[in-house]
């Protein structure tokens, strides 16, 4: 032995007095080819012998002789087909100097012919395995040789030798990286978008640039934008969580890899949860404990208090994005007549069958950006009676926003179908006697089936408790059956690193916050037994609980990058919307450069 690293090793006899050597050794080269060209500039003879077999594996064998600063060298040389994972290539090589090539030409022959690479190197460089993303939902067969990139919600791959800057060249996510506000799909210019299909599920193809760039000099001084295919699902796994995968490249990148590429997206199998569902049906979200109001799958909850629920989300076929907000209690004046700013008064609606007004204004924000404010307001200012509420009279708003106005107008027929979901508890009345009018019944229905009846009409409370099935309980809104156990409570964080987390958790279970909402003239039915539903429903709990613990930990220590991880792979399990916004915080601080 004469010296051995990683990946490397030389062997043979080597005498210092005489300057003669004999050694075999194996190496690993970014480019190995370059070797032999610097051999020919030296004045050495370099010829290539044609290919040659090692086991299973390939390769090309050369030989060099000549003389190197006085002494005779001979250098039997094969290149193995196939690159590492870095763009490195293996050689093999036995290597005479000063030393009698016909005396020892047997023993060069007989030491190349024993190499025998081991099964590792073959899977390495030819093998493929297969991998399951996100819980299982998708799972897909890799080259071993393309370098992986695994974040708890993304995970990309890129062949050797594969430089794409700002971008890999394929990727699999999910929600926030995808559709967020800094997520792949806000990156994206001048789009163009259609309605399309992956792997049999309704989806977009949304084609554009400005997500990565590729290099186009050796100096690596020129670029030119690589061109990104997304394919964005039309089904959303959870409220606000669609997912897909994305392809970026240029053309010569695209052609060189085609075939693998091919070969990668055929072995994808897709495995979507139960609570999965069009990403344009409504979903219930329960707010200030007398109030249901649905939202369409796709929209992401933004914020949650005590007077105010939002959500945002893009309009895919124009690019718009759009906001909406829920408002109670933050005025008790009117918030458009009783301020002299230029509104449109469109249309006289009811609101769970209380008289209101739909308005609209526009406004252009310092970038001379346009966008249309359409205003949804019950005519009487309401009152809600909980204990753990003020008793103010204050306006009941829905308000939507559409920006950049050039881009859309305002989807005036989902506005409709939110406003239409809209269901208020006993606990809420005007502050003046209004006569409501009464609608057909609407049965808002849960993921398990679960029917919740509107106010506007009598419920004969009896009745109702008999057919009542509880919801499994989610992460954020129960405690442990154990009422030994602590239920998942925000993370707390020294206050030079981030604001801990405020949130109010509700003791008691509340209606499954994956509810879906439909309009069904039909009578309320009795739900299935859902006992194995509770028991996965606990389980995932228990495991996002522990996983929560452990980022908590992890943040405590300063190791945030680790904390993320652990805090998405909780999100997973059981959606949170608090600790969702509290990652995304800390993603923010890691992207601008604290660690």
């Amino acid at each position: 032995m004469i010296k051995e690293r990683e990946f490397e090793g030389q062997w043979g006899i080597r005498d210092d007095e005489k300057h003669q050597a004999i050694a075999f050794a194996i190496s690993r080269e970014r480019r190995p080819e370059g070797m032999l060209k610097g051999a020919e500039k030296d004045g050495m003879e370099v010829k290539a012998l044609g290919p040659a077999s090692f086991g299973s594996l390939s390769g090309e064998k050369h030989q060099i002789s000549g003389q190197m600063k006085g002494a005779d060298l001979f250098v039997s040389v094969a290149i193995l087909d196939g690159l590492l994972p870095d763009g490195d290539k293996i050689t093999f090589s036995t290597s005479l100097i000063d030393m009698s090539l016909d005396k020892w030409q047997p023993v060069i022959e007989q030491v190349m012919a024993s190499v025998a690479p081991t099964p590792e190197l073959v899977a390495l460089l030819q093998g493929y395995s297969r991998h399951e993303l996100f819980d299982g939902l998708i799972s897909l067969e890799v080259r071993n040789n393309w370098e992986k990139t695994d974040y708890s919600d993304n995970v990309s791959w890129e062949p050797p030798l594969v430089s794409i800057y700002g971008g890999r060249m394929i990727r699999f996510a999910h929600g926030y990286h995808l559709t967020g506000g800094n997520g792949l799909l806000s990156k994206m210019k001048d789009p163009i978008i259609e309605k399309s299909e992956m792997y049999g599920i309704p989806a977009w193809k949304i084609v554009g640039t400005g997500v990565g760039v590729t290099y186009t000099s050796p100096m690596r001084n020129k670029t030119i934008p690589a061109t990104t295919v997304l394919y964005l699902s039309d089904i959303c796994l959870a409220k606000g969580d669609r997912f897909g995968y994305a392809i970026t490249a240029s053309e010569e990148q695209l052609a060189e890899h085609k075939v693998e590429l091919d070969k990668l997206l055929a072995s994808v199998k897709l495995n979507l949860p139960e609570q999965a569902g069009p990403c344009d049906d409504l979903v219930t979200y329960d707010w200030n404990e007398g109030l249901k109001v649905g939202v369409p799958r796709s929209w992401r909850k933004n914020q949650d208090s005590k007077f105010q629920l939002s959500w945002y989300d893009r309009v895919l076929t124009t690019g718009a994005d759009i906001k909406a907000y829920i408002n109670h209690n933050t005025t008790d004046v009117h918030p458009i007549t009783a301020y002299d700013h230029p509104a449109e008064t469109l249309e006289q609606l009811t609101i769970d069958g209380y008289p209101a007004t739909h308005y609209r204004k526009k406004h252009t924000d310092s970038k001379k950006v346009e966008s249309i404010h359409d205003y949804y307001i019950i005519d009487s200012r309401m009152r809600f009676k909980a204990a753990s509420q003020q008793n103010k009279p204050s306006f009941f708003i829905v308000h939507f926003t559409t920006s950049p106005a050039a881009a859309a107008e305002p989807d005036t027929a989902t506005h409709n179908r939110v406003l239409d979901s809209i269901v208020f508890g006993p606990e809420w009345a005007s502050e003046t006697p209004v006569a409501r009018v009464e609608r057909p019944v609407a049965v808002i229905h849960s993921t398990e089936g679960q029917p919740v009846q509107p106010t506007a009409v009598a419920v004969d409370e009896a009745a109702a408790q008999s057919e009542r099935v509880e919801a499994p309980p989610a992460a954020d809104d129960v405690a442990p059956a154990d009422a030994g156990e602590e239920a998942i409570e925000p993370v707390q964080e020294e206050q030079e690193v981030i604001e801990p987390l405020q949130a109010e958790r509700e003791t008691e279970p509340t209606v499954n916050k994956h509810q879906a909402v439909d309009t069904v003239d039909a009578p309320v039915s009795a739900a299935p037994d859902n006992t194995m539903a509770v028991d996965t429903a606990r389980q995932r709990y228990d495991q996002a609980r522990d996983l929560r613990t452990e980022g908590a930990a992890l943040q405590q220590q300063g190791k945030l990058t680790e904390a993320v991880e652990r805090y998405r792979r909780s999100l997973s399990l059981y959606p949170d919307d608090q600790l969702e916004a509290h990652v995304r915080l800390i993603e923010q601080m890691l992207s601008n450069g604290r660690k």
